[in-house]
């Protein structure tokens, strides 16, 4: 009988299992030694390339604000870049920093009209290189005295009124960025002259009144003149060359761009019809001019004036004016844009009928004005405008679904049903008659005589004005530069008198939305 004997393992055989569980403890032991070793290795220059970019954003971000406050504190900062003083390597800490500054609307170098700069300072430290941005805004070198009011959202002589769901809105140079106060005034001195309805929109609004004496106490802000305004005056508006005109008292089917300007009865354009303009081109009918549906109108260069001795119609129509060429439409008695669309050629229809920034487009290149002293300009439909609308003894009425980028100024103005007014800012280069300091004032703070002229829209008295004040005046888009022998003479009071004005702008838009200028006028 055989018997079964439990199992035994042989002691060797145990031993060696062992020693081949210590053999791999070991194994790992030493792979987790090495693994340790060398990210201990690797750690090191990751930590310190971790320290050289903080390293160097802090040095970029000191450097960029240091710039800013050096540009903010020089009295002559455009010298001083051209001096070179901006353009030598620097230390910051343990970083070598540089810097580049360009103007933030053209990205090239600063201009005597640049008001907005961008600093780029970059800082390295141990190859790593970091850089930091900031936008500024500055004065322009030789600011401009603008005599059209044209520092202002709405001027008007008797009554604004914001009805409906309508909405008077700041044009924004950047996203986000207020550049208000929108200055909006009556030169009948009423407080009750401007009215917003309460389901209407004024936002950021300053009150102008000019010499009144009562606050209108429902709004933020108000300013009183100590004295009157000139009276608002159009534009000088170029006549036809009789010379060389084609005239045509009949009907003018205008189917291709004429060679000549052109004086006749009544002028149309076809429907769904293009035209370019390349150069100057007067174009006045004795009767009305329609643009009709569909048309399209580009000017490439040069100004084009549409002059209606009546009526002036632009009816589902598209014109588009390109960068340094002008646009004047005038109307003797009525002008009316139905679903138009009226922008500069750098913006797309689509941007014209919401907001875009106010650095797309030039300074007062589109112009509407009514010739006369009563009539009306309506903008209605589903309009996208661009320009500025003078009618000086006239009304301006925005309604509909328009849109309006630009500045009023008329006699009575009504903005309604969904209609939106975004409100051209102040650039930083005008000095404008609403300003309470500035080299269009005495001392006193009253106007100088030459700006209480009646005629001020006229050259001569333009003229007059800019050799008076020693600085460039505009009216519009038109300018006129002072003599070079009185500015000689008078430089060093006229350097000190726009001094005085922009510091006081610059401390008005660093201060309250609204500035006070309630001294009370010798009766």
């Amino acid at each position: 009988m055989m018997s079964t004997m439990p199992f035994r393992r042989d002691r060797s055989t145990r031993r060696g299992a062992a020693l081949l569980l210590v053999l791999i403890a070991l194994a790992v032991g030493l792979l987790l030694v090495a693994t340790w070793l060398d990210g201990r290795r690797e750690s090191v220059p990751v930590a310190q390339r971790v320290a050289a970019n903080a390293m160097a954003r802090m040095a970029a971000a000191g450097g960029a604000d240091l710039a800013v406050a050096t540009i903010d504190a020089e009295t002559d900062w455009r010298s001083a870049m051209d001096d070179g003083r901006f353009d030598a390597a620097f230390v910051m800490a343990t970083a070598t920093c540089s810097l580049r500054i360009v103007d933030a609307e053209t990205d090239a170098e600063p201009s005597d009209d640049t008001v907005s700069l961008r600093i780029v300072c970059t800082a390295d430290v141990d190859d790593v290189t970091v850089s930091v941005e900031r936008t500024i805004d500055v004065d322009a070198s030789t600011p401009t005295v603008d005599l059209g009011l044209g520092e202002t959202a709405i001027v008007v002589e008797h009554e604004l009124r914001i009805r409906d769901e309508s909405a008077l809105l700041p044009w924004t140079a950047r996203p986000g960025n207020d550049e208000g106060p929108l200055v909006v005034g009556s030169l009948d001195g009423r407080a009750d002259a401007v009215f917003v309805e309460d389901a209407a929109v004024a936002l950021g609004t300053e009150m102008l009144f000019v010499d009144d004496r009562s606050a209108p106490g429902s709004f933020a802000g108000w300013r009183q003149l100590p004295d009157v305004l000139p009276a608002i005056v159009p534009p000088t508006v170029p006549a036809p060359d009789l010379e060389r005109a084609t005239a045509d008292r009949s009907v003018v089917e205008l189917g291709s761009v004429p060679e000549t300007d052109m004086l006749s009865g009544q002028v149309r354009v076809p429907a769904r019809t293009t035209l370019a303009f390349d150069g100057d081109r007067v174009i006045r009918s004795l009767s009305g001019i329609e643009i009709a549906d569909g048309a399209m109108i580009e000017v490439t260069r040069g100004t084009l004036v549409l002059d209606a001795a009546e009526d002036l119609i632009i009816r589902s129509a598209t014109i588009s004016v390109a960068d340094g060429a002008n646009l004047v439409l005038r109307a003797g008695r009525e002008m009316r844009l139905h679903d138009a669309t009226i922008v500069p050629e750098a913006v797309s229809p689509a941007d014209a009928a919401g907001e875009f920034p106010s650095t797309s487009v030039p300074r007062d290149t589109l112009v509407a004005t009514l010739d006369g002293s009563s009539g009306s300009i309506v903008v209605e439909g589903r309009s996208a405008v661009v320009m500025s609308i003078v009618a000086p003894g006239g009304t301006v009425m925005i309604r509909d679904d328009a849109v309006l980028h630009g500045r009023i100024l008329a006699a009575d103005v009504e903005l309604g049903g969904h209609a939106l007014v975004y409100a051209r800012p102040d650039d930083g280069q005008m000095i404008g008659l609403t300003s309470p300091i500035g080299p269009h004032r005495e001392d006193d703070g009253l106007l100088i005589a030459e700006l209480a002229s009646a005629d001020l829209g006229s050259p001569s008295a333009m003229l007059a004005a800019a050799d008076r004040i020693g600085l460039p005046v505009v009216l519009l888009a038109e300018r006129v530069e002072p003599d070079p022998e009185i500015v000689a003479r008078r430089g060093e009071e006229i350097r000190e008198r726009v001094r005085r004005s922009l510091d006081e702008r610059r401390r008005r838009r660093n201060g309250p939305r609204w500035a006070w200028a309630d001294r009370e006028r010798d009766e």
